[in-house]
């Protein structure tokens, strides 16, 4: 699957240290907000800076963990599918 980019970040120092400034797409971002208004991002680290001077791109994680189904006592259901 190809990942979905909504952003980019770039470092920056200050007399307090180095820190990212990010930029989003609000409107892009918003499609993956979960019911519980959560977005799970990625910073991914760039391997040089962009033209723009970003250092790091944003995209969705859009991993969903596989769900184990059950059987009536909430125990895995290891029963031979044959």
């Amino acid at each position: 699957m190809a990942k979905i980019y909504v952003g980019n970040a770039k470092t920056r120092s200050s007399q307090y240290g180095e820190f990212l400034t990010w930029s989003v797409k609000l409107e892009e971002l918003e499609k993956y907000v979960s019911e519980k208004w959560y977005v799970q991002i990625v910073l991914n680290k760039l391997k040089e800076p962009d033209k723009f001077g970003n250092d790091y791109s944003i995209a969705i994680n859009e991993f969903k963990p596989e769900v184990k189904k059950t059987n009536e006592f909430g125990d895995v259901d290891l029963s031979i599918p044959f």
